[in-house]
């Protein structure tokens, strides 16, 4: 027999979302906090010296391009080119680079969720049989005094 949310004959597997609901969303929340910080920290240390280089390189051949840029305009036009080349191999570095990071953090992410569930459905199981051990030592006459103490 199943349900919903996993299978009777595998329990450890079953998670029943509406119970779990609280730890999962802080799961979520800590983890997606954690990954844009250290994804915002790395992208920016990553791509700051890589954005000045290139500029400091921009500089270099506008300037070269300028000075002989009446003499040869040829030439001037294919400096610019370059220019405008090595500037998009740049940015396609910088977003490779990020998707990379994401990528790793997603991943990672993705097993640390199974982790969780799996230790949650553990722990559920856990307490489960726990609870019926302790329900079947009670004693039918126990049950009707407690009940007609209440």
């Amino acid at each position: 027999m199943s349900n919903v949310h996993g299978t009777m004959s595998n329990p450890d597997r079953s998670l029943h979302l509406h119970e779990h609901s609280a730890y999962e969303l802080f799961a979520i929340i800590t983890v997606a906090f954690v990954c844009a910080h250290i994804l915002s920290y790395y992208t920016i240390k990553l791509a700051k010296p890589v954005i000045n280089s290139t500029i400091r390189f921009s500089k270099r051949v506008v300037n070269f391009t300028l000075r002989y840029a009446v003499k040869f305009p040829g030439f001037a036009v294919r400096c610019m080119e370059a220019l405008l080349i090595t500037c998009l191999c740049v940015l396609a570095r910088l977003v490779v680079v990020s998707a990379a990071l994401v990528i790793t953090i997603v991943d990672w992410y993705s097993h640390f969720v199974e982790g969780v569930r799996l230790n949650l459905g553990k722990a559920e199981q856990t307490l489960s049989n726990t609870l019926e051990r302790w329900a079947r030592q009670i004693r039918p006459e126990e049950i009707e005094e407690m009940a007609q103490q209440y």
